[in-house]
């Protein structure tokens, strides 16, 4: 049985030092399993409608809102958990999850609208006034390694908040190494010049690109299926701080 000790300050409604016990929240990995089984299907459902690099390789194809679906639910869901922690603990100490809120909220727009790759053609065109190389080419991709940096710099700066939801952190761990996987997949596969580099057979050259398109959308998705989940979790730990501590 899991019980941690929520302290707060300066609320009306604060229990102090209380024990909370946490044992029968968010023990179901209902909605990991689901969310990750509908993800499959649409990834099944990506490969029966055409070539990978069709379904895969456009930020426009529907698998682009299948991840803006992920992302603003998210968002939702954070901005929920907000809701809920300021009935328990100061605006100051929540603000977390507001943070988190805005963060995937932009991150959702920024999956429709294109916006890390419109930063890097502006970084050609206004800033370095070059055509894109295949190296400053690939600086949207590292885009989102350093959203990634940013958003586990605010969760440490907050990390006395989050250990309340330690039971998430696996949730968390395993959405980062997927989120850098993806990277790391989008980079090779941003153009096809590093591959035929390093296999010399251009037929399976191709065959590895596209196995990398689908790679890439893939751990995306599961990645925010994962995230989805992880804050789901999150939701359901504090609606019982909240039930207990009042």
């Amino acid at each position: 049985m899991q019980s941690i000790k929520v302290k707060s300050k300066n609320h009306p409604k604060d229990t102090k030092n209380k024990e909370i016990n946490l044992s029968n929240h968010g023990k179901s990995k209902k909605p990991l399993i689901i969310t990750l089984g509908i993800n499959t299907l649409f990834i099944i459902l990506g490969l029966l409608m055409g070539s990978p690099e069709e379904v895969f390789g456009k930020e426009a194809s529907f698998i682009t809102w299948v991840s803006f679906a992920q992302l603003i639910s998210i968002s939702i869901i954070s901005y929920r958990i907000f809701n809920r922690r300021i009935l328990s603990i100061t605006k100051k100490e929540a603000v977390i999850w507001a943070l988190i809120s805005a963060g995937f909220l932009f991150l959702s727009i920024d999956e429709v609208a294109r916006i890390h790759e419109n930063m890097d053609s502006f970084f050609h065109k206004k800033i370095i006034h070059m055509k894109e190389t295949a190296i400053t080419d690939r600086l949207d991709d590292l885009i989102i390694g350093i959203y990634a940096l940013i958003g586990i710099g605010v969760l440490y700066k907050f990390k006395k908040e989050l250990v309340i939801f330690k039971k998430a952190l696996p949730y968390l761990i395993t959405s980062i190494l997927l989120i850098f996987l993806m990277v790391i997949t989008e980079v090779t596969a941003n153009r096809f010049d590093l591959l035929p580099f390093l296999i010399k057979d251009k037929a399976i050259a191709h065959n590895v690109y596209d196995l990398f398109k689908i790679a890439e959308e893939a751990l995306k998705l599961y990645a925010e299926a994962v995230m989805v989940s992880g804050f789901y979790l999150c939701l359901q730990i504090s609606k019982g701080i909240t039930k207990q501590s009042n």
